[in-house]
C-alpha cells in the first residue's frame, strides 16, 4: 500500500512539468491587450502589427521553423547589438537589412497582460521561453545597464550588468 506522503510525492513528479511548461491565461477576467486580430502573420516567420507597423522575427534568435521549438540563443548586451549588425550586413533576414534590437516601448507592446509564463501571444510567437529579452534601450542610471522585458510574467527591469546573458527578438 502506498502511504500519503508517497502519493503526494509522485503526483508532484507527474505534475511539475506541466506546470513548469503551461502558458496560463485569464481570459475570462482580463481583456487581451495583443489578440491575434491585431496582427498579420506574414507566413515568411515574421510578424506584422498593425497598428505599430512594426515587423517582429516570430521566433526568438536561435530558433527556427514554424513552431520556434529549438533552443533560444543568449547574448550580452554589447553581443546582441553586434548579432544585429552583423545580421544586417551580412544580407539580412528576407532581405531586408534593417533589423534592431526593439526600444523598451516597442518589446512592451507584445506583452500579452492576460497570460504569464510566457507573458506573449503565443499563436503569434509561439514557444516563446520565460525569460528576459534584451531592448536597444540603455539605463540611463548606469553605464552598465540596459532594460529588458521578462516575458514570464511580462513586466520589464534593468538587468545588472550588461554581460548578462539574454534572448533577443528583433524588429524592423
Amino acid at each position: 500500500m502506498f502511504s500519503t506522503k508517497k502519493v503526494f510525492a509522485l503526483s508532484l513528479l507527474v505534475f511539475i512539468p506541466i506546470i513548469g511548461e503551461a502558458q496560463t491565461c485569464h481570459i475570462d477576467t482580463i481583456t487581451a491587450t495583443t489578440p491575434t486580430s491585431n496582427f498579420t502573420d506574414n507566413g515568411n516567420d515574421t510578424i506584422t502589427d498593425n497598428k505599430t507597423g512594426l515587423m517582429w522575427k516570430k521566433c526568438t534568435e536561435g530558433q527556427t521553423g514554424a513552431s520556434c521549438k529549438s533552443k533560444e540563443k543568449k547574448f550580452s548586451w554589447e553581443d546582441a547589438l553586434q548579432y544585429v549588425k552583423k545580421l544586417n550586413e551580412g544580407g539580412g533576414f528576407l532581405g531586408f537589412k534593417d533589423w534592431r534590437l526593439p526600444t523598451l516601448r516597442e518589446l512592451n507592446s507584445l506583452v500579452e497582460e492576460q497570460c504569464v509564463e510566457p507573458a506573449i501571444n503565443t499563436t503569434l510567437f509561439p514557444n516563446t521561453p520565460s525569460k528576459a529579452y534584451w531592448t536597444s534601450s540603455p539605463y540611463a542610471g548606469f553605464s552598465d545597464y540596459a532594460w529588458c522585458v521578462n516575458y514570464q510574467y511580462g513586466y520589464d527591469s534593468y538587468v545588472s550588468a550588461k554581460y548578462s546573458g539574454n534572448a533577443i527578438r528583433l524588429v524592423r
